[in-house]
């Protein structure tokens, strides 16, 4: 799959009404030249989640920032 399909998989799943906002407050680190055929998820992003996902051939991993205050 190409990166640009994920890309705008996951940003529809967002009701985006402000695009600027939504812009700085989510992005993308994918530079490679290379289809993406394992996907992996993880909530914190550790140096052994990314073991992990090497160790399992992920291609490109998904995570989500975690700030200070969140309520989960």
């Amino acid at each position: 799959m190409d990166v640009t399909h994920i890309v705008e998989r996951i940003n529809d799943l967002f009701h985006i009404t402000n695009m600027e906002i939504y812009s700085r407050e989510s992005g993308l680190t994918y530079h490679a030249d290379k289809k993406v055929k394992k996907l992996g998820y993880c909530v914190n992003l550790t140096l052994e989640t990314i073991e992990e996902a090497r160790i399992h051939g992920v291609d490109m991993m998904v995570t989500r920032l975690r700030r200070k205050g969140d309520k989960w």
